[in-house]
């Protein structure tokens, strides 16, 4: 569990170099999974990731097609201009295919999540079961980020993750 940081307590960079640190530990001299949604906690979670490991740190924005027009490439060429590297990995039909006929809102959240999470591994060649033991790095990485009352809206994106190779 991360302890709340509070506006008064808080040392940017001791904060920054201490999280960098953190993402080092894990991910040792492997490679890292960064999914990114372009919104405060992933890019957050980006550029910590892209300072701890550079080049090691592959980086994917998952085009849904439910963004506003344009997003994945505005989110990219901020990452660009930024240093980092972004594929965009197009999988909007499958996301329209998931939705398809789904009215409940939690159940078209659930889609969501679960066409993201199908998606991301079969366009990267990733088996989940090979990254089991590392999933608590998903949450961990998270909480790095979660020192504001502010979450992510649970129906645009389904986390924030970073997973090792």
């Amino acid at each position: 569990m991360a302890k709340e940081i509070t506006a008064q307590d808080l040392n940017m960079e001791h904060f920054i170099n201490e999280k960098i640190e953190e993402i080092q530990s894990v991910v040792k001299d492997g490679m890292a999974i960064n999914a990114l949604s372009g919104g405060v906690d992933s890019s957050t979670v980006t550029m910590l990731g892209h300072r701890a490991l550079g080049d090691r740190l592959k980086t994917v924005f998952i085009e849904n097609g439910l963004m506003r027009e344009g997003e994945a490439e505005k989110v990219a060429g901020l990452f660009k201009r930024l240093g980092v590297k972004v594929d965009v990995i197009d999988a909007k039909n499958d996301f329209f295919s998931a939705l398809e006929g789904v009215t409940d809102p939690e159940e078209k959240r659930e889609a969501i999540t679960q066409t993201f999470y199908k998606d991301i591994f079969r366009h990267l060649n990733l088996n989940w079961a090979n990254y089991d033991t590392k999933r608590s790095l998903v949450e961990k990485l998270g909480s790095l980020v979660r020192f504001t009352p502010s979450r992510l809206n649970p129906a645009s994106s389904p986390g924030v993750g970073i997973w090792v190779m």
